[in-house]
């Protein structure tokens, strides 16, 4: 299951607060841990989706999507409409940030409903651990494609840049 950055950060905050905050008796570390707390705060609002990012998991989502509807067809299953009728072809080269998420958000269910429906009609599918290798091949590959896009470490230097204030060591 995938969460977004934002509900991630809000969970770590949750736990934080929750159960390592009454756990901690030292003032001094309560204090740097309420700190801490309140930076992360800061944090979860100033959080930016990138669209390359975006764009290559919308790419992702349509392949595993595809590959599914390709099989499924090729074994005479009929795929309802709503897999196969959300198209990135070219909608995300133009597309703004709330498009992509929102079309992101559909080929997730499209594919989502593609893998159940794979799952569902396995006995019907000729070769069915040959597509299902190739579906945990794909996911897998964009397991790692994801990890090269990663956004660069935010350091405490580049937080204090923007600030304006000076970096003390």
């Amino acid at each position: 299951m995938n969460v977004s950055e934002k509900t991630y950060m809000s969970n770590i905050i949750d736990v934080l607060i929750k159960t390592v905050l009454p756990s901690v008796e030292s003032p001094f570390a309560r204090t740097q841990l309420s700190f801490a707390i309140d930076m992360l705060n800061q944090l979860q609002n100033q959080v930016e989706y990138r669209s390359d990012v975006i764009k290559e998991e919308c790419m992702a989502a349509k392949e595993m999507r595809d590959v599914i509807y390709t099989a499924l067809r090729e074994n005479g299953i009929e795929v309802p409409e709503e897999i196969v009728s959300t198209d990135t072809t070219e909608s995300t080269r133009e597309a703004g940030m709330a498009d992509l998420k929102e079309e992101l958000t559909q080929l997730r269910t499209a594919s989502a409903r593609a893998v159940d429906l794979m799952y569902e009609k396995r006995g019907e599918i000729k070769d069915f651990g040959a597509l299902e290798q190739k579906i945990l091949d794909l996911s897998n590959q964009w397991v790692q494609r994801r990890a090269a896009l990663k956004a660069p470490t935010l350091t405490l230097e580049a937080l204090e840049s923007e600030q304006g204030q000076p970096t003390t060591r």
